[in-house]
């Protein structure tokens, strides 16, 4: 395939879209991004684990930016930002690029001296950040910078309009250097907008999309995800995996619908190899996968976890050509074999050819250098005139075109795709980012007493890693010398996992270093590895030392922790303390923390599913807390409930949403296992009415748990009576009758099967309830309306299976007109009531959740005294600080 095939061949075709036209790239960032506010101005654009921004609200935060830069600084000056993974850094992206100044991206997990480093050859005297990013800098930072603190921005003066252009810079991403000085590679607004416009016509991008955020800003792979998403209003969902941890992504991926999955191979590798839940990705329509080797092993992961709808997308690129230069969509029924797969055909726009030595291009089907040539690369390398001049060459035959020679050796195949075979220099990519060997080697040559260094990177089954080896005066040099200077000055991606010392390098005749007999001196592993060391090994590649190095010295970063964690949890066969496994842990420590968490509590046998009804929705933060704190004895899923706008369009019942239960149950349950339901508040009576439906159709229903809610709908008491009415302003009194007899006004539509009506009806008095509530509050009285709708109409039937009620001292106040039941024991003859401390609305706050978990459990019989008791203990000293100790022997006595 000689010419560019389109940009989405065999990809997604059935998807409807409409591409980008090439004037796409005539305009500026801004302005591209003004477009999509004005059409999505109420969608999320942006989301992370603690909140999110809609359009509207993301775009007055980059104004607020850009105004404040535009008034602080001169046009064209770069600034820097330094802030947390989260999603007010593309905020700090957008405001720059609107005050038409090149951003820096730093990523604080990197030493603060490399950080400022990086500030002060950039010339960035403005750093975007908050207390966080002035902590991890903290006296380094270059006198005189000026600190824009993103949280308390003064709104912009009236009239105010950014004027960016598409020729402005746009970025400053900083890559290693093969001297050891970190280089930083720039690009204009219109090829950043040209990369983004060939990913979106690529893999069909909409506002319908989810795109995740696995990579660091600071690097070139997550220009795509940023900007490919926000310029088309489709939604961001980012994620701090050194923070957060690979399973509550995955969890989130499921929860918040994500489409789109991007990552670097080694990420996918360990989330496909450690976590089980890969239910999690069936909503992904395509991944994402480059910036790093992917394997054949990896495609197989790939066909194995993800349905077979989704496709894979690849390629290869460097940070200086600004994007990818070859991609391909790898068909479902690509063959695999011990090769690497190919990296793709060539891109419209990307004219990529094989050359020599001396720049003449080989002949067909000979390796050659990857020589890529466009308008639209990068510009060149920042305050670096000399290297720019050198490495970005002018096209004689495209006047306004760029030529950049890569450094990688590939071979192209007859059908026109690309087989990557390796570096032509020494430089590699470690977890999606490029190293070169010799920055490391002079790190540690610059050590008093070492004379010599040098560092190989080899391929295993955790990806490429580096071992060093170095020469020293003194025979006895301590490794705690070596690993403070590297962890001092160099990013975890490019430490070495081992380190060794030795008398010599070997050499060749020509006097340099035989990298060939030296990678023969990696020494072999013991099989007499414990627990920690063989897991320990799984994530390093090499066993702990018995000094006391820590991971991260031994060349551990976040994700390897993570890596770590899974791989014991998956051999010790039980959920371990998310805080277990940290970066600065060494191998003994790790012992001793395993050790005290006693044995592991074993599985109740029959009672392995477990499914949680919420009350609206997937559920939120506490349902989902819940679960992981029931994982240790069961397998827990959280059910999706109708949305509140399905419920609002189309009448459900109490029966209906049983229903709905039952079909997701039935779907996820193993065969012949009992089947438990918790139901919490309003979901307790979906949760019932789910039972009675498994029970009725012959499936063995175990554990029925009702979470503090009466039977039915209390009546309201006649509030004018109490003595405080008299106190409400008009507007409160108001508010009280709307919440509590607006909903007998419903409850009669709702026995109406014509579904306009019930629209026509909410969008009726929608306008007055806003008079009083805020559009949150306004929505979450609709829902309570609805809600006493559906129970005026519900009609249970008798349940004769075993029947737990947790009730709370404020659900018993509130119902004190109820039974001591709350009236389930004229339906429920098997019932037995357990009080849990906390309200309605903290019963499952960490204070209290430990409790009601071993409510839960204590009123299993099949659960032993000994693994109620280790269960205890785990949730008082791991994860929820709480002694329930207490709490379980007042709940032995009733």
């Amino acid at each position: 395939m000689s010419e560019a095939p389109p940009l989405d061949y065999r990809g997604p075709t059935d998807i409807p879209f409409t591409p980008l036209a090439s004037d796409f790239i005539e305009a500026s960032v801004f302005a591209r991004f003004c477009q999509v506010v004005e059409r999505n101005a109420s969608a999320i654009a942006v989301r992370d684990l603690e909140g999110a921004l809609n359009y509207d609200q993301l775009m007055a935060l980059v104004l607020r930016i850009s105004a404040t830069l535009t008034q602080q600084l001169s046009p064209g000056t770069p600034v820097a930002i330094a802030l947390p993974i989260g999603r007010f850094y593309p905020a700090a992206m957008l405001g720059a690029l609107a005050a038409g100044m090149p951003y820096v991206p730093l990523d604080l997990g990197f030493p603060a001296a490399r950080l400022n480093h990086i500030l002060t050859h950039a010339g960035a005297t403005a750093l975007v950040t908050d207390a966080a990013g002035v902590r991890t800098l903290g006296p380094m930072m270059p006198k005189g910078t000026q600190l824009i603190d993103i949280h308390t921005l003064p709104a912009p003066q009236t009239g105010f309009h950014p004027t960016a252009g598409p020729d402005d810079i746009a970025y400053i991403i900083y890559t290693s250097g093969s001297t050891g000085t970190p280089k930083g590679v720039f690009q204009n607004q219109r090829g950043l907008l040209h990369d983004v416009m060939q990913y979106i016509n690529s893999i069909h991008l909409s506002e319908r999309d989810r795109c995740t955020l696995l990579y660091s800003p600071s690097v070139n792979g997550a220009i795509r995800d940023i900007y490919g998403t926000l310029l088309t209003g489709a939604t961001l969902c980012m994620f701090d995996l050194r923070r957060q941890g690979l399973r509550a992504v995955t969890e989130a991926i499921a929860r918040w619908g994500v489409t789109i999955y991007h990552s670097i191979p080694p990420i996918l590798r360990t989330l496909l190899r450690e976590l089980p839940e890969r239910q999690h990705l069936a909503g992904v329509r395509l991944a994402y996968v480059a910036g790093d080797r992917l394997f054949s092993s990896d495609v197989r992961l790939f066909r194995d976890a993800f349905p077979t709808r989704t496709l894979l997308y690849t390629g290869i690129g460097s940070t200086e050509c600004a994007t990818l230069y070859r991609q391909w969509f790898m068909p479902r029924d690509w063959p695999l074999d011990d090769t690497l797969p190919p990296v793709g055909y060539t891109i419209a726009d990307r004219n990529m050819r094989l050359c020599d030595l001396d720049g003449n291009p080989v002949a067909a089907g000979e390796v050659g250098e990857i020589v890529v040539s466009s308008r639209f690369i990068a510009r060149g390398y920042w305050n670096d005139p000399e290297r720019t001049h050198s490495a970005f060459l002018s096209e004689p035959d495209q006047p306004a075109a760029l030529r950049f020679r890569t450094g990688d050796l590939g071979r192209l195949r007859e059908d026109g795709l690309l087989e990557f075979i390796g570096r032509a220099d020494r430089q590699v990519k470690v977890r999606g980012y490029r190293v070169e060997p010799a920055e490391v080697e002079a790190v540690l040559r610059d050590l008093p007493t070492v004379t010599d260094a040098a560092v190989l990177a080899h391929d295993g089954d955790h990806g490429t890693m580096l071992t060093a080896y170095v020469v020293s005066s003194d025979p006895d040099l301590p490794h705690s010398t070596l690993d403070e200077a590297i962890v001092a000055r160099l990013p975890a991606y490019m430490r070495p996992a081992t380190i060794n010392v030795v008398k010599q390098l070997p050499t060749l005749g020509n006097f340099k270093t035989d990298l060939t007999t030296l990678a023969k001196l990696n020494v072999a592993s013991s099989p007499t590895d414990d627990l920690v060391a063989q897991a320990w090994r799984r994530a390093l590649g090499h066993a702990p030392t018995e000094n006391n190095q820590t991971f991260n010295e031994a060349g551990g970063d976040s994700l390897k922790a993570l890596e770590l964690h899974l791989a014991l949890e998956r051999d010790v066969g039980r959920r371990l303390p998310a805080n277990l496994v940290e970066i600065s842990v060494t191998a003994a420590q790790l012992r001793e923390r395993l050790a005290k968490l006693g044995p592991a509590i074993q599985p109740i046998a029959g009672l392995s599913d477990l499914f949680i009804v919420p009350s609206v929705g997937k559920g939120s933060i506490k349902e989902r807390t819940l679960a992981s704190a029931l994982e240790n004895q069961f397998e827990v899923d959280v059910l999706e409930m109708p949305s509140i706008d399905k419920e609002f369009a189309k009448r459900h019942t109490l029966r209906t949403l049983g229903d709905c239960c039952v079909a997701q149950i039935l779907e996820q349950a193993n065969p012949g296992e009992k089947i438990n339901v918790i139901g919490l508040s309003f979901g307790a009576r979906t949760a019932y009415e789910a039972a009675c439906r498994l029970r009725e159709a012959g499936h063995p229903v175990g554990l029925l748990v009702i979470a503090d809610i009466s039977l039915l709908q209390r009546v309201q008491p006649d509030t004018r009576s109490s003595s405080k009415w008299s106190e409400l302003s008009f507007r409160s009194r108001i508010r009280w009758q709307l919440q509590w007899w607006g909903g007998e006004v419903v409850a009669r539509i709702h026995r109406c099967n014509w579904s306009f009506g019930r629209r026509l009806a909410i969008q009726a008095i929608m306008p007055l309830i806003r008079l009083f509530f805020s559009e949150a509050g306004a929505r979450a009285l609709l829902l309570f309306w609805l809600r006493k709708a559906e129970i005026a109409v519900w009609r249970p039937v008798p349940y004769a299976g075993p029947v737990l009620l947790l009730v709370t001292d404020d659900t018993r106040a509130l119902f004190s007109g109820d039974s001591l039941d709350l009236g389930w024991r004229s339906l429920c003859p098997n019932l037995t009531v357990i009080d849990v401390p906390g309200n309605h609305g903290t019963f499952l706050d960490p204070p209290n959740i430990g409790p009601l978990v071993e409510a839960i459990f204590t009123y299993n019989p099949a659960l032993s005294e000994t693994n109620i008791e280790h269960t205890a203990k785990a949730f008082s000293g791991n994860i929820m600080s709480t002694n329930v100790m207490p709490y379980f022997s007042k709940v032995q006595q009733k």
